[in-house]
């Protein structure tokens, strides 16, 4: 069974190799270039892992950890960035575990969360 992804970045040379990549791999994937859009997304669809930019145009992907947590969804978040370090977070925003997850690591947690939906 496929995983439902939904990544936000709004970059969308980035939102489009996500995509490719992830449906390549039998996944369902949604996109959004907005915390905004991405909200919308989040109350029309549950997902199975979201990855979320730190850095977007009307927000940031920490506060959309917050809604996805205020919601009560269970559902990891990765959060991706091209500006990578503790400092793009901000100041207090972020409990940082010290340790950066290699994408061999984020794509093992998909597979995982598939693995449960099959």
């Amino acid at each position: 069974m496929s995983a439902r992804i939904l990544v936000i970045d709004d970059e969308e040379s980035i939102r489009f190799t996500f995509e490719r990549f992830l449906t390549t791999e039998g996944h369902i994937v949604a996109t959004a270039e907005s915390c905004s859009e991405a909200l919308a997304r989040i109350n029309e669809t549950s997902f199975d892992v979201v990855f979320a930019d730190i850095i977007l145009g009307d927000g940031t992907g920490i506060d959309i950890l917050r809604e996805i947590r205020a919601r009560g969804l269970n559902c990891p978040v990765i959060m991706i960035t091209g500006d990578p370090g503790v400092e793009t977070a901000g100041p207090g925003q972020i409990q940082w575990s010290g340790k950066l997850l290699t994408f061999r690591k984020s794509w093992k947690e998909i597979e995982t969360r598939k693995g449960k939906s099959d």
